[in-house]
């Protein structure tokens, strides 16, 4: 029995006509269901048709999504003592958390910091002050509990799946900051946040954007930023399983780069090319 669905028109041109392409269960986290794929006459969009009702969304983030699981062994403070001191070197040096820098440090622990400095920098945003943190599709609150609490004066995390959230929950009052992390249950394409932030942060999130509605999209969210508040994306360039480059997630940093001002990217060789890119909203210049 699969779940509740309904026949919703193209997300991307309101087209209501699409032609069936393939029908199959999910492989990947084993939702109950046979779901198809369709491609919308008007504009070619591939789309499921019919697609699960909104009310059980979340129903199709089971507990064990990747974004739901504990936070990844690349947290900055794990390891042996050498470890955490090239880590808190690499924090200083190349993402601006002066408050780690040590001037004793030796050439060896320099070395390794620089080494270190490309996995921190996929899982830690650079330093931006004591500021706010919006977090879209924080999962079970990875960043919540990663971030160092001195560096951060509040956080917001928001996602569709409310067991993630138990779990994020959980994890920021065993952390002791329960008063500072706060979590939000809402599909994030219709969120609407309070306040304004300084870092507003898409880890695997942005992959739920409609390619033709990413620029809208961070358009939306840029209201939410501060002045010098800036955007933090960070996306799988190429296939996890071959390593070639993906269409999508390239036309968004495409996106990306060429309607706001580019801070910071960065890509690494890793499998999947994992890339990081910050970025804020261009000024826009009045007559």
């Amino acid at each position: 029995m699969g779940l509740p669905t309904i026949d919703a028109p193209c997300f991307l041109c309101g087209g209501t006509i699409a032609d069936p392409l393939w029908t199959t269960p999910d492989r990947a986290f084993a939702v109950p269901g046979i779901y198809t794929v369709a491609r919308c006459r008007r504009c070619g969009f591939l789309y499921q048709k019919p697609r699960v009702d909104d009310a059980h969304l979340a129903e199709c983030y089971p507990d064990h999504y990747p974004r739901h699981q504990e936070p990844s062994p690349r947290i900055p403070f794990m390891g042996s003592p050498g470890r955490i001191k090239a880590a808190r070197w690499a924090l200083s040096s190349a993402l601006g958390y002066a408050q780690f820098r040590d001037g004793s440090v030796g050439l060896l622990t320099r070395l390794r910091a620089r080494r270190l400095a490309r996995k921190i920098r996929w899982d830690c945003p650079p330093w931006t002050g004591q500021g706010r943190y919006l977090d879209i599709g924080c999962g079970s609150g990875n960043t919540a509990t990663e971030l160092d609490s001195n560096v951060y004066q509040s956080y917001v995390g928001v996602d569709i799946s409310e067991a993630a959230l138990n779990k994020a929950r959980k994890r920021s009052e065993a952390a002791g900051r329960q008063d500072k992390n706060h979590f939000e249950c809402s599909d994030f394409m219709s969120y609407v946040a309070t306040g304004k932030f300084d870092i507003i942060l898409f880890r695997e999130s942005m992959y739920h954007v409609p390619l033709g509605q990413v620029k809208s999209t961070l358009e939306r969210y840029s209201a939410y930023l501060k002045d010098g508040g800036v955007f933090i994306v960070r996306l799988f360039a190429a296939s996890r399983e071959t390593n070639e480059s993906k269409y999508r997630p390239t036309a968004m940093l495409s996106i990306m780069e060429s309607e706001f001002d580019l801070i910071e990217k960065g890509h690494y060789e890793d499998w999947g090319r994992p890339t990081v890119i910050v970025f804020r909203p261009k000024v826009r210049v009045k007559n």
